[in-house]
């Protein structure tokens, strides 16, 4: 599939969004052109017999001239500029300089916009991990508190027991006991 970014008939002022077209409708030989940068230039479409299914269209519509620029950055397609005329021999060397020159200018502007939407669905997606990892993150925070709460009450009457129990040394052994002398007990 190509996206297209626009498309209108010859001779008409307006022009209209398409989404995109199927690459048989250009040809696959056509398509292949293109992906390697070759320009398409028909100054009499009359001289066809077997165009592919847009040009036939086109004909059909009264084309008789048409140009096909691909947009291509560092080598890679990344759109096409068709144009088309109503009489034959419509598209000089010229003309063909400038279509290439706004060829140049739109595939640059089509390359940055397709970066600005990776980097901007890039970062959404940093945005999201972010998000999960901060909640896991708050999770395990959760955990740590709950369990150094748990073990805090847990060792309270343990340590009471202790507490009990060394009181209870001292209030029966009194001064008798030194600090040297616990000491050497060990």
């Amino acid at each position: 599939r190509l996206t297209l970014l626009a498309s209108g008939r010859p001779g008409e002022s307006e022009v209209a969004s398409v989404n995109s077209c199927m690459v048989d409708e250009y040809g696959r030989a056509d398509f292949e052109k293109m992906q390697s940068g070759v320009a398409c230039i028909i100054n009499d479409m009359s001289v066809f017999q077997t165009p592919s299914p847009v040009m036939a269209t086109r004909y059909a519509i009264g084309v008789r001239a048409y140009a096909r620029i691909p947009l291509m950055v560092e080598g890679v397609l990344v759109g096409v500029l068709n144009m088309a005329a109503k009489q034959a021999c419509h598209f000089t060397d010229e003309r063909v300089d400038i279509l290439r020159m706004v060829a140049d200018q739109l595939a640059l502007a089509l390359q940055q916009s397709i970066l600005r939407h990776q980097v901007e669905e890039q970062t959404a997606q940093l945005e999201r991990r972010v998000a999960e990892r901060t909640a896991e993150l708050e999770a395990a925070n959760n955990e740590l508190q709950s369990f150094s709460y748990s073990v805090s009450h847990d060792l309270r009457a343990p340590l009471r027991t202790i507490d009990s129990f060394s009181k209870l040394l001292q209030d029966e052994l009194g001064d008798s006991i030194s600090g040297r002398e616990i000491g050497r007990a060990h």
